[in-house]
C-alpha cells in the first residue's frame, strides 16, 4: 500500500474507536484489509480494573498465531459485553511484525480488547435531611457506596425521596439529586433535601360506644399513630383502622331470641 504505517494505524484505530465502542457493529471495510493476516497476540486490558478472577480469555475467538477475521472481533466484543456486564467494550487493532512459519517476516496485528467496568457510587452526601436521618434515607432509597450505578434517571430518586417523605407525614417535601462522574469513571452523588413542613393532626374527635369506649379508642389510635400534633399519615389511619375493627370484633355480642 501507498499509506504509510502510521497513517494506516490511526486510520485504523479511529474506525475501530467508533465502531466498536460500546460494543457496537465494527465497519467491516475498515478491518478487511487485514483479513488473513497472522495475529501476534491478543490481549484483554482493563484501564479502570473490573476484570474480576474469571479469565475471559478462553471466551476470545481471536487467538494468538490464528488468522484474523473481522466477523471474530465482532463476536469478541459482544461476547465480552455479555459475560463481564461490562458498560463498555472497545477492540483496538495494531498492525505488527510477525514472522511466518517458513521463516519469513511479514506484517501481522495486535489484537487488544479493553473493557471497562459499570460505574460505581464512589461518594454519597446527603444534606437537607433532618426528619429522616441519612442512612435511613438511603436505606429506604437503596442506595449506597460501592453499589453499581446503572439510573441515570435522576428524576426517579427525586420522586422516590419525596414519596418517603409523603409517607412520612411530610406532603411538601422535594429533593435534587446531583451527579458527577470522577476521573475513574465512578459516580458521586449529591442529594440536597427540602423537607417543607409536615401536614399534623390538629384534632381526632371519637364518637363512643358500648362496645368501645373513648379512652380506649384514643388509646388503640395513639398506638397507631394518631395522635394530635403528630403528622398525619395514610398507614397510620390504616392501623387505627384495623386496630379499632379488631377490638370490635372482640366485644361479646347480646343474645336477643330463640324459638324451639
Amino acid at each position: 500500500s501507498s499509506i504509510p504505517l502510521g497513517a494506516r494505524l490511526s486510520l485504523l484505530l479511529a474506525a475501530l474507536w467508533c465502531a466498536l465502542a460500546r460494543a457496537e457493529e465494527p465497519e467491516e471495510d475498515s478491518l478487511v484489509a487485514h483479513t488473513g493476516q497472522l495475529v501476534a497476540f491478543v490481549t484483554i486490558a482493563a484501564p479502570r480494573g473490573g476484570l474480576g478472577q474469571e479469565p475471559l480469555d478462553p471466551l476470545l475467538r481471536v487467538r494468538q498465531d490464528g488468522i484474523f477475521r473481522p466477523g471474530d472481533v465482532r463476536q469478541d466484543v459482544a461476547t465480552l459485553f455479555r459475560a463481564g456486564q461490562f458498560a463498555q467494550v472497545e477492540a483496538w487493532l495494531y498492525p505488527w511484525p510477525v514472522q511466518l512459519p517458513n521463516g519469513e517476516e511479514a506484517e501481522g496485528v495486535r489484537m487488544e480488547y479493553r473493557v471497562y467496568p459499570q460505574p460505581r457510587v464512589a461518594k454519597l452526601v446527603v444534606t437537607g435531611a433532618r426528619t429522616l436521618p441519612a442512612p435511613e434515607l438511603l436505606g429506604r432509597l437503596g442506595l449506597a457506596q460501592g453499589n453499581v450505578w446503572a439510573q441515570d434517571d435522576l428524576s426517579r430518586w427525586e420522586a422516590a425521596v419525596a414519596e418517603t417523605y409523603l409517607a412520612r407525614g411530610w406532603p411538601s417535601a422535594s429533593a435534587t439529586l446531583e451527579r458527577v462522574y470522577d476521573d475513574d469513571g465512578d459516580v458521586e452523588l449529591h442529594l440536597s433535601v427540602t423537607e417543607g413542613d409536615p401536614r399534623r393532626i390538629a384534632e381526632l374527635r371519637v364518637r363512643p360506644t358500648a362496645a368501645l369506649s373513648e379512652a380506649e379508642a384514643r388509646s388503640l389510635m395513639a398506638r397507631s399513630g394518631l395522635r394530635v400534633g403528630r403528622p398525619w399519615t395514610d398507614a397510620a389511619l390504616r392501623l387505627a383502622q384495623e386496630a379499632v375493627v379488631s377490638r370490635l370484633h372482640e366485644y361479646p355480642g347480646q343474645f336477643l331470641w330463640w324459638r324451639g
